[in-house]
């Protein structure tokens, strides 16, 4: 019988960068502009929410309340 997909997995684990998959990176930019929409709407300061989360103040600004 062949290796189990857990050997498998730990052979291949270093292949994939978790932070260098796109799927991850818009995952994580959805979480990070949610945060930033919930920190505005309760009305913390843009520049605060700019450097909590990494995103632009035209960002912030331009998000939807």
């Amino acid at each position: 019988m062949g290796p189990t997909l857990e050997e498998i997995m730990d052979e291949i684990k270093d292949f994939f960068v978790m932070e260098k998959d796109p799927y991850y990176r818009i995952g994580e930019r959805k979480a990070y502009l949610k945060t930033a929409f919930q920190l505005k709407k309760i009305g913390l300061s843009i520049l605060l929410i700019a450097k909590a989360t990494g995103l632009t103040q035209k960002e912030i600004r331009n998000l939807k309340q």
